[in-house]
Formats: structure tokens, C-alpha cells, sequence
């Protein structure tokens, strides 16, 4: 198991940012499944992960993402574009406290398994451009300690893992909509980028 700090923000250019970090992983062949989950997504981010998913189109056969919309946090641009991945994506989102706000980036293959746990969330400022940090783990799926992990990880979050869980809304324009028009996610361009 190996164990690599992601810092960001402090110099010119974070070599070791997350959405450096994400980009090389998904070109790697190594992988057939990607999920993330974000507290909060930009319509920036979604579009810097929708270029990743296209270097990786050929190896990807699972590509699932959850992103919460807590504190006007994500915008309708941002889940447009979202739902223009053509991946299985959903809303998380639950009237009372807590909010959500996981950061999770979960590469599954035959082999291999890497985690990426920090603070950056999916947007282009949290993914290069904020002060964050993370931690990567990789491992071979043999490995003891990781198959723990991994296993730690998707029992608590059990019900985001298999879908079921009752906050969980299937993007699509009709719950896009909803949730304008319910004030929920803000349409205003300025919130783009806040996070």
C-alpha cells in the first residue's frame, strides 16, 4: 500500500493537485471504474472531468457520480453538464442537517484500487487552484490494509455505493428543474466558482 500527500495552493503551479492527479489517473489502463462523490460541483470542474472521461473512454466501464447541492453550492450549469456525461449521476440531498460534504475519488480495476479522501471538491478552483489537501492511497487488490479500507469506506457510505439511499435523486433535466424551481440550486453565474 502506498500512501502520497495531495497538497495544493501554497506555489505557482501544485504538481500534485488533485485534478492533476485525477487527470493522469484516468489515462491510466489500469482501471475500469470511477466514482466520485462531491460535496459540490462547477460547471468548470464537470467539464474538466468530462475531458478526463474521454482520455479513459476506451478502458471505463463504470462511471457513477453523486454530487450534493447543499449551500447553493453546485449550479444548474453544473448539472446540465453533469447530465450531459451520459454516466449514472445523482443529486444527494436531504432537507435537514447535516449537509453533505463528502470528497471521494474511488479507482476500481482487476488489480489495482486507488482512493483519493481530502477536501477538494469538483470544481476547477478545488480541483487546482485552492488551498487543499488530500490523501491518495494506492493498492494492489490483494493487499490486506486496502481491501479493509476500501471495504470501511463502502459500508459507511453502503447506501451511496449500492444507490439506494433515500436522498439520492437520478440527474435528469425534470430533477435539475425541480430543484430550481424550488430554490434549491441557484441559476446565477456568479456562484460558479465559489468553491
Amino acid at each position: 500500500m502506498k500512501i502520497t500527500f495531495l497538497g495544493q495552493g501554497f506555489e505557482s503551479e501544485s504538481k500534485k493537485s488533485v485534478g492533476n492527479t485525477i487527470i493522469k489517473l484516468f489515462k491510466e489502463n489500469k482501471f475500469s471504474s470511477f466514482t466520485g462523490i462531491s460535496a459540490f460541483a462547477s460547471e468548470a470542474g464537470v467539464v474538466g472531468l468530462s475531458e478526463c472521461i474521454a482520455s479513459g473512454a476506451e478502458f471505463y466501464k463504470t462511471l457513477n457520480l453523486i454530487v450534493g447541492i447543499d449551500q447553493e453550492g453546485t449550479s444548474k450549469k453544473a448539472l446540465k453538464e453533469i447530465n450531459d456525461l451520459g454516466i449514472n449521476s445523482y443529486i444527494f440531498y436531504q432537507k435537514e442537517s447535516p449537509i453533505f460534504h463528502p470528497k471521494i475519488y474511488l479507482f476500481e480495476g482487476e488489480s489495482d484500487t486507488t482512493i483519493i479522501v481530502g477536501s477538494s471538491n469538483l470544481t476547477a478552483r478545488g480541483f487546482f487552484g485552492n488551498v487543499e489537501s488530500s490523501l491518495m492511497v494506492e493498492f494492489k487488490n490483494d493487499n490486506a490494509e486496502g481491501i479493509k479500507l476500501l471495504k470501511e469506506i463502502k459500508d459507511y457510505y453502503s447506501t451511496l455505493f449500492d444507490f439506494t439511499d433515500p436522498n439520492l435523486f437520478k440527474i435528469s433535466p425534470e430533477v435539475i428543474n425541480q430543484f430550481v424551481s424550488e430554490g434549491i440550486v441557484p441559476t446565477k453565474k456568479s456562484l460558479e466558482e465559489k468553491t
